[in-house]
């Protein structure tokens, strides 16, 4: 990683708010068939949509040039879940945003990925 100091800080607070994400490594390939190990914090956050309390499966990819570019978010489905096509996340999952597609890093302590997940759902 290019900024290891930041991915450590941002990673460890976002854990800390989200208790059911996990880290791990993995392999993750990018769209052009790139393929590469990647930090992966993958595990459910908690969402209230309409009254009710859900617990959102997601994985948040961090580039190695994180965070110079912004965290790659899918919605992972379990088997008895279906992603449903919305104006943020894509039948494969992949969660978009203008927050990701106009990314500049947010300076200091600010938890990118922690806006993001609530920006998002």
């Amino acid at each position: 990683y290019v900024h290891p100091d930041r991915v450590f800080r941002d990673v460890d607070a976002t854990l800390a708010v989200f208790k059911a994400l996990v880290p791990k490594t993995d392999i993750y390939t990018y769209d052009d068939g790139t393929v590469q190990v990647l930090l992966c914090l993958h595990g459910t956050i908690p969402i209230t949509f309409r009254s009710t309390p859900y617990n959102i499966p997601v994985a948040f990819w961090i580039p190695t040039d994180y965070p110079m570019v912004p965290p790659i978010a899918f919605v992972v489905p379990t088997s008895s879940m279906l992603v449903r096509k919305s104006q943020h996340v894509d039948v494969s999952g992949r969660c978009s945003h203008h927050y990701l597609e106009h990314w500049n890093p947010p300076p200091h302590n600010e938890v990118c990925l922690n806006y993001l997940s609530f920006i998002i759902f």
